[in-house]
């Protein structure tokens, strides 16, 4: 496994484990933040990852969303970004 996916795979768990440790997250955000982290697992079981700019856009607004109320959320949100544009997905 290579370092930036070995990364990645690290970060989703952390993902899933906030996700799942936070009370203020509603029904509807958590449920965006597991479709989101289920694509990411998607695109890195597939063979080929292609260019995903849907994804990393995707990611973008949750940042945006969760700067002021989830700092620790956002913080992982933004690594995974980052993890993304290494991978060049």
């Amino acid at each position: 496994m290579t370092m930036p996916r070995q990364e990645m795979e690290q970060l989703l768990a952390e993902l899933r484990k906030q996700v799942a440790g936070s009370r203020e997250l509603s029904a509807g955000q958590r449920a965006r933040m597991e479709a989101l982290r289920e694509q990411i697992e998607e695109r890195l079981a597939a063979d080929e990852v292609p260019p995903e700019e849907g994804l990393r856009e995707q990611l973008r607004e949750q940042i945006d969303e969760f700067q002021r109320s989830h700092p620790t959320l956002t913080m992982v949100l933004g690594r995974i970004l980052d993890a993304l544009n290494k991978m060049g997905i």
